[in-house]
């Protein structure tokens, strides 16, 4: 279920939930008529991926120390490889959005991460990143009426 290297998501998740708790501390001071406040399921949510990450990050050290038996283990930056350029990735995306739009912006980064990920079937890689961003974007847009940064396509749709 594990594997050695699961501790760089770990890292990642524990980041990614610090970010989230320290990014919803402004929405204390918002009112809401929820008697649990505005804050309640980001932080749970939040504390939820730090708890994955931790998980993880303990699971992955006793597989490795399992493997490796008390032997001396080797560090190497080549497993931050896909992290870096998954964050990478979802910059760009993030700096494009505003200008393309979530319906052009998106399927170049689903396309970039399961390229990232080991996926070289062209075809697949397409049809993925169309219709998921295809089915998201209804989703989100028209089913719940949640306004996505549309770009230079605004006065198309």
């Amino acid at each position: 279920m594990f594997k050695r290297n699961d501790w760089i998501f770990g890292l990642v998740a524990i980041l990614v939930g610090a970010v989230a708790l320290f990014g919803i501390q402004e929405l204390a001071d918002v009112q809401s008529m929820d008697p649990a406040g505005p804050t309640a399921l980001p932080r749970i949510l939040a504390w939820g991926m730090i708890g994955i990450g931790a998980i993880h990050i303990i699971a992955a050290l006793l597989l490795r120390l399992k493997e490796n038996k008390g032997e001396g283990t080797t560090f190497s930056l080549r497993a931050f490889r896909p992290v870096a350029l998954i964050v990478a990735c979802g910059c760009v995306f993030i700096a494009a959005l505003p200008y393309l739009g979530y319906p052009l912006s998106m399927p170049p980064l689903i396309a970039a991460v399961m390229v990232i990920v080991g996926e070289r079937r062209a075809p697949r890689i397409v049809k993925t990143a169309v219709l998921t961003t295809a089915v998201l974007f209804a989703i989100f847009y028209w089913g719940l009426n949640v306004s996505l940064p549309l770009g230079f396509l605004e006065e198309l749709i």
